[in-house]
C-alpha cells in the first residue's frame, strides 16, 4: 500500500502532484507575459524559477508512480508482475509531457528577449576583440626590440580568448540552434590560432639572440692608462672604445697617499677608477681592458688571498665586473697620449 510505503496514500501523492502542477503553471503564465518588459538579470532569475518548479512537478508524479504501484502491487498475487493500466500509464506521461513542453515555450520567450537584447552583442563582441588581438598579434614585426611588445600582446590575446570561452559558457543554453555551431568554430579557430602565436615566441627569441650577439660582438672595450713612474705625470685616464673607435674619456689627478703607490698598485687603481666610471658601460657584459702593464694580466687570475692587502682591496672592488685583462704593449697603445691625466678631481 501506498500509505505503508510513504505515509500517504494514494490520493494525497495525488493532489501533491497537482500542486505543484499548479505553481508551476502560475510561474510559467507570469514568465510568458512579463519576459518583454524584464531586464536581464531578471529574465535570468524569472527563468530558474519555473524550471525547479517544474523538477518539483516531475518528483511528485514519480512519487503518484510508486504509490499507484505500491497500490496495484497488494492487489496482486505473489509472483505476478506489477505493472500500471493503460489509462494510468498515459496521465502519467501526460503530466511530464505537459510540463516539458509548457518549460520549453517559456525558454522560447526568454531565449527571444535575452539572446537578441543582451547575449548576441556580448558574445560576438568578446569574440571579434579576441580576434582583433590574435591579428595585432601576427602582424607585429619580429625584431628583438619588438619582443616585449609582442608578449604584452599575447597576454592580452590569451585574456581575451578566456573571456570569450567564459562569455560562451554563460550563454550556450540562449544561444539559438543555427548559431551554435558558427560560434562555437570561431572560438576553436581562436584557440588554434593562440597556439599558432605562441610558436611565434621561438622567432622572438631567436632575433633576440641574434642581436644580443651582434651587440656583444661590439661591446665597449676598456683602456686604462695607467700614470707612469716619473712624477711629472700625477693622473689616472682611461678611454672607453667600441669597433675600435674611442667613445668617452676619462681622467683625474691622484690623491697625495695615491702617489706613494706601486706601480702595480697604480696600475690596478687605473682600472678600478675606469670601471667605475664607466660603470653603465661595464656592469653586466664581458668588457675588455687593455693596459700595457703585463703583471696585470697575472695578477687578476690569481686567489685573492694571494695578493697584497692593498691590492686585495682593489680586486674585491672588481668582483662585480667581468674583465678579461689584456696586456698591450705601450707603443701600441697609441690612445694613450691622447688621454688627459689629473683633470679630474
Amino acid at each position: 500500500m501506498a500509505e505503508e510505503a510513504f505515509g500517504k496514500t494514494v490520493k494525497q501523492l495525488k493532489q501533491e502532484r497537482t500542486s505543484a502542477n499548479g505553481a508551476f503553471t502560475k510561474q510559467a503564465n507570469y514568465l510568458s507575459k512579463a519576459a518583454d518588459g524584464l531586464v536581464k538579470h531578471e529574465l535570468q532569475e524569472e527563468f530558474n524559477k519555473p524550471s525547479s518548479l517544474a523538477r518539483c512537478v516531475s518528483d511528485a508524479n514519480e512519487d503518484y508512480r510508486a504509490g499507484l504501484l505500491a497500490d496495484t502491487e497488494a492487489g496482486t498475487e505473489k509472483g505476478e508482475e506489477v505493472k500500471l493500466d493503460m489509462h494510468q500509464q498515459a496521465e502519467l506521461e501526460k503530466t511530464i509531457g505537459e510540463c516539458d513542453a509548457r518549460l520549453g515555450d517559456i525558454r522560447e520567450a526568454v531565449q527571444s528577449n535575452l539572446w537578441p537584447r543582451y547575449g548576441e552583442e556580448e558574445l560576438y563582441s568578446a569574440i571579434e576583440k579576441a580576434e582583433e588581438a590574435c591579428e595585432r598579434a601576427q602582424a607585429s614585426p619580429i625584431t628583438a626590440i619588438n619582443r616585449d611588445g609582442f608578449e604584452l600582446q599575447l597576454r592580452g590575446e590569451e585574456r581575451l580568448i578566456h573571456e570569450a570561452i567564459a562569455n560562451l559558457k554563460d550563454w550556450e543554453k540562449w544561444i539559438p540552434h543555427d548559431q551554435t555551431a558558427h560560434l562555437k568554430g570561431r572560438l576553436k579557430d581562436q584557440r588554434t590560432f593562440g597556439s599558432n602565436l605562441e610558436g611565434r615566441r621561438a622567432e622572438f627569441l631567436t632575433a633576440q639572440r641574434i642581436a644580443e650577439e651582434k651587440r656583444r660582438g661590439s661591446e665597449p672595450q676598456l683602456m686604462a692608462v695607467p700614470q707612469p713612474v716619473p712624477q711629472a705625470m700625477d693622473g689616472l685616464g682611461a678611454c672607453l672604445l667600441q669597433d675600435g673607435h674611442p667613445i668617452a674619456y676619462t681622467s683625474r689627478a691622484l690623491t697625495e697617499p695615491e702617489r706613494n703607490y706601486t706601480q702595480i698598485e697604480r696600475e690596478l687603481l687605473a682600472i678600478v677608477s675606469a670601471v667605475r666610471k664607466f660603470h653603465q658601460h661595464a656592469y653586466g657584459v664581458r668588457v675588455d681592458v687593455q693596459s700595457d702593464h703585463k703583471p696585470l694580466e697575472n695578477i687578476l687570475k690569481k686567489p685573492l688571498d694571494t695578493a697584497l692587502s692593498r691590492l686585495q682591496r682593489m680586486l674585491l672592488q672588481l668582483q662585480k665586473y667581468d674583465l678579461n685583462v689584456l696586456y698591450k704593449p705601450g707603443k701600441e697603445l697609441l690612445i694613450a697620449d691622447k688621454v688627459p691625466r689629473g683633470t679630474e678631481h
